[in-house]
């Protein structure tokens, strides 16, 4: 037990260590033709996926689908014009509020994003394959008592 304790939590803290961060930028590296791709972070990719759900909406109205907050989303899509990828605009009938677009390389960053999670999703789901639906449950089941650990502490 003592030993499987100690493989279980050097496994947990590789897995907290790892953001897949760089697993992302060399995931962008094959896609060089797009300017400021490596400038990209997680936070600026999941504010370009989430103004590619949700195009040429107010920042106000993505708050709905992100646990970010306004002011976050706010310096995010400030920091994606001047990258290149979000351009904002008033409409013609509301100058005051600002909606969020993304350019043409905007749009390229979100689609690489969008393949590099389906790429994941697959490699997961080929993991998965080899263990049965019970096992995936005791892990699952593990892992939810961690988490309750780590939310407590």
């Amino acid at each position: 037990m003592k030993n499987s304790y100690h493989l279980l939590v050097s496994e947990l803290n590789i897995f907290r260590q790892h953001s897949g961060e760089e697993n992302i930028h060399r995931y962008l590296t094959n896609y060089d033709q797009v300017p400021n791709s490596q400038q990209l972070n997680i936070s600026d990719l999941d504010v370009i996926t989430l103004i590619y759900h949700h195009d040429d909406s107010r920042i106000s109205d993505l708050l709905a689908h992100t646990t970010l907050t306004q002011g976050a989303v706010s310096k995010i899509a400030t920091r994606l014009t001047k990258l290149g990828f979000v351009s904002k605009s008033h409409h013609p009938n509301n100058k005051k509020e600002t909606y969020l677009t993304l350019t043409q390389f905007g749009k390229i960053i979100a689609t690489i994003h969008q393949q590099y999670h389906e790429d994941n999703d697959q490699a997961l789901q080929t993991v998965m394959s080899k263990y049965s639906n019970a096992e995936i449950m005791t892990f699952t089941s593990l892992l939810k008592e961690i988490n309750q650990i780590r939310q407590d502490h």
